[in-house]
C-alpha cells in the first residue's frame, strides 16, 4: 500500500480526520464573527452564515480563542460545567492543527493554501531557511527576522480581517505577546490591551462593554490550556486544572457582558506523544543530502523541498530517522486531496511548502535539530499539528 493509500485508508476508518471546507470549521468561524461585527467587504465561506445564525447579533460581540482547548479538553469537564452547558456545534480546525497556521486563519479568515502560515517553523524562501513566525525568528541562531531583512508583508500574505471591522475593537492579550510583531499584524491597527492574568482580562473586557456607548467588537487569547497540556499531557490533573480556571473565567464574563455576546473557540486539540513516538532529526548526508532547505513544519508534519533531479524514494534516509512513522506524499496529492484548503494551493505558498509533505500516522512527532546538539528529545508530552481527531476538533461555545 503506498502512503497516498494508508492516508486515504485511515481518512475512511476515522483514525485520522480529513480536512474540508464543506464541514463546520474556523474559517467560516472567522468570517462569521467579522461579519457580525460590521466587517466590510468580506465575502462569506461556505458555512459562515450558518455558523453566524448560531452565533446571532449583539451590540457587543466577544470572542475568546483558547489555545489547546479542543473538544476532547472540553468533554473532560463536568456535565454541568460552563463550557458543556454551552457547546453549541463542533469545528474542524485547519491543518497543520498547530498554533501558527490556525491562528492566522482566524486572523485572516484564510485557509493555509493561501494565508502561508505552514506550522510553526515556516520556509521564507528570501533567506532560505525556516522561521517562528509568532516570535518573529529564524529557526538557525534564533536572530530576530527584522534583523535578517524579512518584513511583516514578506510573511503574511493575508490582510487581517481586523482591517475591515468598522466597530470600536480591542485585543486583549498575555502581556509577554502584546507588543509582538504577530500582535501587531493581528490586531489590524486596533488597540491592544496586555493582562497577567485571566481573571485581570475577564474584568477589563467586562468594563469596557459596560461603559461602552456604541457597539463593541473584542478579542482575547489565552494560552493556559496549551502551555499546561504541552507540559504535562493533553488530560493530566494539571490541564484539567488549566482547563477548569478557563471555564471559571469564561463564564464570570459571561455573567459580566451586559447586552452582550461571548463566544470561544480554540485553534487546535492535543494528542500525547510519550517517550517512545519522540524522535529527534540531526543535519545528516542520509537525510539532508536529497533536500534544497532543511526541514520546515511542525511536530507532526513535515515540508520538504526536494533537491535537483531527487524524488520522494530518496527520502530513505528521513524515512529511517523518523521509525517509518512518518506518511509522504506530494505536494500535488495534498492539493488534490484539499489538505491545505479548498482549491489550488497559491504559488507563494507552494514555495515555501516545496515538493514532499511528511505527515504523522498517529501520535509520533519529530523534532529538527539543526544546531546538531545533544540534548532531551522533545520533552513536551503533548502536542498537536497532525490529523488526529483531538487535534483537529474544536469547540464553538456560545453565551
Amino acid at each position: 500500500m503506498s502512503d497516498l493509500q494508508e492516508l486515504l485508508a485511515a481518512f475512511d476508518c476515522g483514525e485520522l480526520l480529513r480536512p474540508t471546507h464543506l464541514a463546520p470549521n474556523i474559517v467560516d468561524l472567522a468570517r462569521a464573527l467579522a461579519n457580525l461585527a460590521d466587517a466590510e467587504g468580506i465575502q462569506p465561506s461556505h458555512g459562515s452564515e450558518s455558523v453566524a445564525n448560531i452565533i446571532g447579533p449583539a451590540d457587543h460581540l466577544v470572542f475568546v480563542l483558547a489555545d489547546g482547548l479542543g473538544v476532547e479538553q472540553v468533554e473532560a469537564l463536568p456535565e454541568d460545567a460552563f463550557l458543556r452547558r454551552h457547546l453549541r456545534a463542533e469545528l474542524q480546525t485547519v491543518f497543520p492543527s498547530s498554533t501558527a497556521p490556525a491562528v492566522t486563519s482566524f486572523v485572516t479568515g484564510e485557509w493555509p493554501a493561501r494565508h502561508g502560515v505552514t506550522g510553526w517553523w515556516t520556509h521564507i524562501p528570501s533567506i532560505g531557511s525556516a522561521g517562528a513566525v509568532l516570535p518573529f525568528v529564524a529557526r538557525t541562531g534564533r536572530r530576530s527576522l527584522t534583523s535578517l531583512g524579512v518584513t511583516p508583508n514578506d510573511v503574511f500574505l493575508q490582510p487581517p480581517l481586523l482591517q475591515s471591522i468598522r466597530r470600536d475593537s480591542l485585543c486583549v492579550l498575555p502581556y509577554q505577546l502584546a507588543e509582538s510583531v504577530y500582535s501587531a499584524y493581528l490586531s489590524g491597527g486596533w488597540p491592544k490591551q496586555s493582562y497577567g492574568s485571566l481573571r485581570q482580562a475577564a474584568d477589563a473586557v467586562a468594563a469596557r462593554v459596560a461603559s461602552a456607548a456604541a457597539p463593541t467588537y473584542t478579542f482575547v487569547y489565552t494560552p493556559l490550556v496549551d502551555a499546561a497540556a504541552h507540559r504535562y499531557g493533553a488530560l493530566h490533573d494539571q490541564t484539567l486544572k488549566a482547563i477548569a480556571e478557563v471555564n471559571a473565567e469564561i463564564e464570570r464574563l459571561s455573567a459580566g457582558l451586559r447586552g452582550g455576546r461571548l463566544v470561544m473557540s480554540a485553534d487546535h486539540g492535543l494528542r500525547d506523544a510519550p517517550p517512545g513516538a519522540r524522535r529527534r532529526i540531526v543535519p545528516s548526508s542520509t537525510v539532508t543530502a536529497p533536500l534544497r532547505f532543511a526541514p520546515s513544519g511542525d511536530a507532526r508534519v513535515l515540508f520538504l523541498h526536494l533537491g535537483d533531479g531527487m524524488q520522494a524514494s530518496d527520502l530513505e534516509g528521513l524515512r529511517h530517522r523518523t521509525g517509518n512513522r512518518f506518511m509522504m506524499i506530494s505536494l500535488d496529492e495534498a492539493e488534490e486531496l484539499e489538505l491545505f484548503g479548498p482549491g489550488q494551493i497559491s504559488p507563494a505558498v507552494r514555495e515555501r511548502m516545496g515538493d514532499v509533505i511528511a505527515i504523522s500516522r498517529g501520535r509520533d512527532v519529530v523534532s529538527y535539530d539543526p544546531d546538531g546538539m545533544i540534548r532531551p528529545i522533545m520533552a513536551e508530552a503533548s502536542q498537536h499539528s497532525g490529523l488526529s481527531p483531538t487535534e483537529m476538533t474544536v469547540p464553538l461555545v456560545v453565551a
